[in-house]
């Protein structure tokens, strides 16, 4: 079934003058209306669309077609829209995307986007939300950075590592009243781009709901966080969530692909 939906998209998009999901949808029901028996909403076609990506027609306008419009306000964007991806982040919408380790959530820093992305994965309000970073400028800006610490960054990031540093003046509700915040640089080129566009971090979590399974898959993180404002479609790399590392008192919070031993190597 899977297999016939993506053929009915890929031969659709070939088509040079389809250029409104309306008509898209259209043409896909009259393909596939007795095959789609477990594919929940019309965002899903437009995932595959995307796929293929020969044309951008998960934004094209409507005209008349308000329902088609409403039922595709979960915008999909893939990794080469950085531009789209910015003026989103930029309109404080929450978007999830692709890491190097598993999929994330994520929304530019404020009181209320954050308030909204907890809300969005049913978190706790009491629990932080940790923060990515695009360079180590952008670190030092929020978070108190010595010198063991550079060497840290120097030979582990951008990749598979989150560390829990002194924060700097910020608003208590980013960091809940601690005196601490979580912070990693992705190793994923189009997700640094984003951010260093933006100029500023973003709030980003794993893109689930709190208590659930981590999303590995751009199907998943859709399926666990329908109220998102859009998504990004993509891979993930490592599949597996960072280590966390507080640095402070030095020691593993949870474990990943980087281990404390390799840390210790690096500040010998």
């Amino acid at each position: 079934q899977r297999e016939f939906i993506t053929e009915v998209a890929k031969q659709t998009l070939q088509l040079k003058n389809i250029t409104k999901i309306g008509s898209f949808i259209d043409i896909i029901k009259e393909n596939v209306t007795t095959n789609i028996k477990n594919w929940s909403t019309i965002k899903d076609y437009v995932a595959y669309a995307v796929d293929f990506n020969t044309e951008n027609i998960q934004t094209a306008s409507i005209p008349g077609e308000a329902d088609y419009y409403n039922k595709l306000s979960f915008f999909i964007y893939n990794k080469k829209e950085t531009d789209k991806i910015v003026k989103a982040f930029k309109e404080n919408k929450i978007l999830a995307f692709p890491t190097d380790t598993v999929y994330g959530v994520g929304v530019r820093m404020g009181i209320d986007n954050l308030k909204r992305l907890k809300q969005i994965k049913n978190r706790m309000e009491t629990k932080p939300i940790p923060v990515m970073c695009a360079n180590v400028k952008q670190i030092e800006q929020i978070a108190c950075v010595n010198e063991n610490i550079k060497n840290i960054i120097q030979n582990f990031l951008p990749g598979a590592l989150t560390l829990v540093l002194p924060v700097k003046d910020l608003p208590e509700e980013f960091t809940n009243g601690l005196s601490t915040i979580a912070i990693r640089i992705p190793d994923e080129p189009f997700l640094l781009k984003v951010i260093e566009a933006l100029e500023t971090p973003l709030f980003v979590t794993s893109a689930n709901q709190s208590g659930s399974h981590t999303s590995l898959t751009y199907e998943d993180a859709k399926k666990q966080l329908p109220d998102l404002d859009g998504i990004v479609h993509g891979t993930c790399k490592e599949l597996e969530a960072s280590t966390i590392l507080d640095c402070i008192n030095m020691k593993i919070l949870r474990k990943g692909p980087i281990s404390m031993e390799d840390i210790q190597n690096v500040l010998k």
